[in-house]
């Protein structure tokens, strides 16, 4: 049960980290150079925290769009799907069923934090590419 709480107290604090503003425009200009290495143009979270990085992208990068289309607009070939910790994966697996239902063909994600040691294959949870910017463990 420790080590849940630790994961839980460490993910908690990595949500924190992006109150400085520093921490936030880090986060903000990797997650825009990632999107634009893989031709993601739309953007989603995975958790209401990501909001907070996603709109420090967009104040710079009117090319990028957040969330998903409706279904009267075109759908995204690509979405980066952004999150600030993994450990099981449930949100980023439910963000990428989310880009799939709208159209998008590939799904790439993106995460501050690996909370756990390992992480199953991407593909379970129906995303093409997982980048982990840093890993923590816990």
């Amino acid at each position: 049960m420790t080590d849940l709480l630790e994961m839980i107290n460490l993910g908690n604090r990595n949500v924190d980290r992006l109150s400085e503003p520093g921490e936030l425009r880090a986060a903000a200009e990797q997650v825009s150079e990632i999107a634009h290495n893989h031709g993601a143009a739309t953007l989603l979270a995975a958790s209401s925290a990501a909001e907070r990085i996603i709109g420090a992208v967009l104040v710079g990068h009117a090319d990028l769009a957040h969330g998903l289309h409706t279904s009267t607009q075109p759908h995204p070939d690509s979405v980066l799907i952004v999150d600030i910790n993994v450990a099981s994966g449930t949100a980023l697996a439910r963000a990428a069923r989310r880009a799939r239902q709208s159209g998008a063909e590939r799904v790439v994600a993106v995460v501050l934090y690996q909370l756990t040691m390992e992480l199953p294959d991407p593909r379970t949870w129906d995303i093409d590419h997982l980048i982990v910017i840093d890993h923590e463990e816990s």
